[in-house]
């Protein structure tokens, strides 16, 4: 199997084009219209299954003054340094940080496609990285902690789904069916039943 990172819109496109069978996703209900009217164009073509919903997490390396922290607001997080591991159109224009609501000085943000990076500007600096439950795995075994990033009265937190598309009515491979069930385990390990 051969595994293909980018964009979101590349891996919709890629599906479409017939360039892989399946892909995954993370998207949010704080998506931007734009990214939201793409899947919606393509309703006909794909099958998309959420597999997992997630709150969202703020990772910090130990030179973060929350590192300790077991949950945090927008608010506390006011002008400190963000990392965004995304380099889509809409983050990189701000859609996604609306400073009246979540306090995000939009001028310390860097955004970036590299996971290393990320974990780079977490170790080596005060920056904090906004992740879904699934990538809090990639820092086992590092001094970097999370918290959960939680609702306050005037800022509700997104919902993150981890989503699964593929080409409506075709089949899958034996491997792709097998890497889908594994991946489906995995994600049950979380709760108390198991595969």
């Amino acid at each position: 199997m051969n595994v293909f990172e980018s964009h979101r819109s590349n891996i919709i496109k890629s599906i479409l084009n017939r360039d892989n069978n399946i892909g995954l996703l993370v998207t949010s209900s704080a998506d931007s219209k734009n990214f939201c009217l793409e899947l919606n164009k393509n309703k006909n073509d794909l099958d998309v299954q959420v597999l997992d919903s997630s709150g969202v997490y703020v990772s910090m390396g130990t030179k973060s003054p929350f590192y300790d922290k077991k949950s945090i607001t927008f608010e506390e997080l006011k002008n400190q340094f963000h990392v965004v591991l995304d380099m889509e159109n809409a983050a990189i224009k701000n859609l996604y940080f609306d400073p009246k609501n979540n306090y995000i000085n939009t001028n310390q943000v860097l955004f970036t496609n590299s996971i290393t990076c990320c974990i780079s500007f977490l170790l080596e600096a005060d920056a904090h990285l906004y992740t879904p439950l699934w990538v809090l795995g990639y820092f086992k075994n590092l001094p970097i902690h999370f918290a959960r990033l939680r609702d306050t009265e005037n800022v509700k937190i997104p919902q993150n789904h981890l989503v699964l598309i593929k080409r409506k009515n075709e089949h899958l491979t034996a491997i792709e069916l097998e890497f889908i069930e594994q991946l489906r385990c995995k994600l049950k390990a979380r709760s108390p039943s198991t595969c």
